[in-house]
């Protein structure tokens, strides 16, 4: 587990303080009142404390538990001043009238991006109000009458400076643009698009809030444009030639096009890179192509386009808003984007990077998860066509394409795109799981089990799919229960389902590493860790150990976040790396008293004691923090254990490791498993 973090921090000691007067109001519903590390009891929005003490953030109160008063203690995030919670919320009420007024205004001009930027303006400190719950409304309602109206690419929000005065941070974001533009404009002129872009990609993200990040934006934008010599004719005339294999035709069909046009143009770069990409995977033996999602990717190293595919990313939170997270002296900005932004975002960035296949792959999710079918078939399809099987993007797509078409009672189209898909990659087992899945949405059980058989052949690691293969041939599912395991049984079963978690990125020329722990869910490979293990940023690697040496993973996945859960869903490639899926129990079984298993890797920089394991107690079912449920344990959990898994004895996932109490001995905090269950609809666009 890394250093603490306030949006989590959990202060386990018994306060004191000076005498003090006044009321305070509760703010939230289930507000914990604490004694040392008890919660002695949980308040309702709208409760009236008086507070006879105060220390640090804490204020201690009065209050009746069981017929007998109690003393203990609130945080002063929990509560306010009557008279600071009633004028809050006339604050909140005047600004909302004041921004819905003004985004209607331009709604009944027909300016609907511009109005929807109005209402995300509602400030974040109103979020809480009953007028923020309404901001959010009407914010989601705006979205549906804008529909089609929305433009291709976003409008601009530049942060605006206190009364006209531009800020330090803003003279110094425009005294580099203007020295950046000024050299992006020197080398354009010499005909040196890519040496120009490369010139703007080193802004400083310290000005990414400012106006000039914008601006920097759309004159990049402007160069590649300028950049760009192919015409569609030639640009399809490419993409068939590539994928009949014809990569020097598809190179000399280029130069052609090219005619005086240089090397060193970024379009022309893209596009040998493409060809010359693609020839290269095309050699390899089917079954060890590069797992990496952005592999055959001509744009892999440009950071600006990493940027726009971050911008496809499922974030659970408040769409529109950002999310605010302090860790440690840091805070962190977490953007939660619309759809309508996401997808002007993709459409944007297709026009820059058109030999990308993983634009496509992610946009397809977006629309997914969003229930446009028709859109996210569109997209996985032209996804496939650009990646020619040849790497795992179009695998994955067409896993993905064949699961909506299930959901649109389409089965037998996804069977006939299965096919030929398998005839390519006859041994690769999630093919096979898919064909299982289409033929059973087709009503075809005797060979839908049939194929998952073949898939069960070819990996038997599969846990979940014995069950559907029972049910579907109409046989009782194993009434056997699950019964308790040796300490040395169940970590002997469990082991090859725990991973270690690191994000490494550079820092002033040196690495640093957060390091942290993390658990297979299911046997494609889907990871479950903490949000903050990874929240650092930087590249991410799995490691696994695989008969007593490390296996490094290097490509992984980001398939969701949901920061305010402290929960990361990553992926990696279960074709090359084979996994065992946890059992996933259930937290509302789980007993005081009851013996649990940690298992992780503590420590951190170059000790790290990887595959630990640790065994202790429950000692409370339910600790509420931040509207979030954990299981409090006496079992050993250090640095490094974040993300990690807390088994019972029967070898069942019952809480993710998350905290750890920083002034007592043996109190650790697992959060809930049901909370990492309740994502796996969002991971994919339909969960089986």
């Amino acid at each position: 587990m890394r250093r603490p973090r306030a949006f989590l921090l959990l202060l386990l000691l018994v306060l004191s303080g000076g005498a003090t007067a006044g009321t305070v109001v509760v703010q939230h519903d289930r507000t914990p009142v604490m004694d040392g590390a008890k919660t002695i009891a949980l308040l309702s929005k709208g409760t009236r404390l008086t507070v006879s003490k105060t220390n640090g953030d804490w204020f201690g109160v009065r209050i009746t538990v069981s017929g007998k008063v109690a003393f203990g203690w609130v945080h002063r995030k929990h509560v306010k001043a009557p008279e600071q919670a009633a004028g809050l919320e006339a604050e909140a009420e005047q600004e909302f009238a004041r921004l819905k007024a003004k985004a209607e205004a331009l709604t009944k001009e027909g300016r609907f991006a511009e109005a929807m930027e109005v209402a995300d303006g509602f400030p974040a400190r109103y979020w809480k109000t009953k007028a923020g719950s309404r901001m959010r409304q009407y914010g989601l309602e705006l979205e549906k009458r804008a529909g089609g109206n929305l433009p291709t690419t976003p409008t601009p929000t530049p942060t605006p400076s206190p009364k006209g005065k531009a800020s330090d941070m803003e003279k110094k974001a425009e005294a580099e643009f203007k020295k950046r533009k000024a050299q992006a404009d020197k080398l354009a002129k010499e005909g040196k698009l890519a040496e120009a872009l490369q010139a703007l990609d080193g802004f400083p993200a310290q000005y990414a809030r400012t106006k000039w990040a914008q601006e920097i934006g759309k004159l990049r934008a402007e160069l590649q444009k300028k950049g760009q010599f192919l015409t569609a004719d030639v640009r399809q005339a490419i993409e068939r030639l590539v994928g009949e294999g014809k990569y020097d035709v598809a190179l000399e069909r280029l130069k052609t096009a090219r005619g005086t046009v240089p090397e060193s143009n970024p379009e022309a770069k893209a596009t040998t890179g493409y060809i010359e990409l693609h020839k290269k995977t095309a050699a390899i033996e089917p079954g060890k192509t590069p797992s990496d999602f952005v592999a055959a990717d001509p744009y892999k190293d440009d950071k600006t386009y990493h940027r726009a595919l971050s911008g496809l990313l499922h974030v659970i939170g408040p769409q529109g808003k950002q999310i605010k997270l302090t860790m440690g002296k840091h805070t962190m900005g977490i953007n939660v984007p619309t759809v309508a932004q996401q997808v002007a975002g993709a459409k944007q960035a297709m026009a820059l990077y058109p030999w990308s296949a993983n634009l496509h792959f992610f946009l397809a999710r977006v629309y997914a998860r969003d229930g446009k079918l028709a859109e996210a078939l569109a997209a996985y399809a032209r996804a496939i066509a650009l990646d020619h099987g040849h790497t795992i993007t179009s695998l994955e797509a067409e896993l993905e394409r064949a699961r909506v078409l299930v959901r649109q009672k389409k089965a037998n189209q996804a069977v006939q795109h299965l096919k030929p898909a398998l005839a390519r990659r006859p041994k690769d087992f999630l093919l096979h799981a898919a064909l299982g899945d289409a033929y059973l949405g087709a009503g075809q059980k005797s060979r839908a089990v049939a194929a998952w058989k073949q898939s069960l052949k070819l990996n038997a690691m599969q846990i979940e799919l014995p069950a559907r293969i029972r049910q579907a041939e109409g046989r009782p599912a194993a009434a056997k229960p699950r019964q308790k395991l040796a300490l040395p049984e169940l970590f002997k079963s469990v082991q090859d389902s725990c991973v270690m978690v690191n994000a490494i990125r550079e820092v002033k020329g040196k690495k640093a590493v957060s390091n942290g722990s993390g658990f297979v869910i299911r046997s494609d490979g889907l990871i479950a860790t903490n949000f903050h293990v990874i929240a650092t940023g930087g590249k991410i690697v799995v490691r696994v150990k695989r008969e007593g040496k490390f296996v490094v993973i290097p490509d992984v996945q980001v398939v969701l976040l949901a920061p305010l859960q402290d929960i990361a869903l990553l992926k990696v490639d279960a074709r090359q790396h084979r996994f065992r899926p946890v059992r996933l129990g259930t937290a509302k079984d789980v007993l005081p008293g009851e013996d649990v298993v940690v298992v992780g890797n503590p420590g951190g920089g170059n000790v790290i004691l990887d595959y630990t394991i640790t065994r202790g107690i429950v000692s409370n079912r339910d600790r509420v923090i931040n509207n979030n449920h954990f299981i409090q344990t006496d079992a050993g959990i250090n640095p490094g254990n974040s993300g990690g898994p807390m088994f019972n004895m029967k070898g069942e996932v019952i809480g993710m490791v998350t905290l750890r109490a920083m002034l007592m001995t043996r109190v650790g905090l697992a959060l809930h498993v049901d909370a990492v269950k309740g994502l796996l609809p969002s991971t994919f666009p339909i969960s089986q």
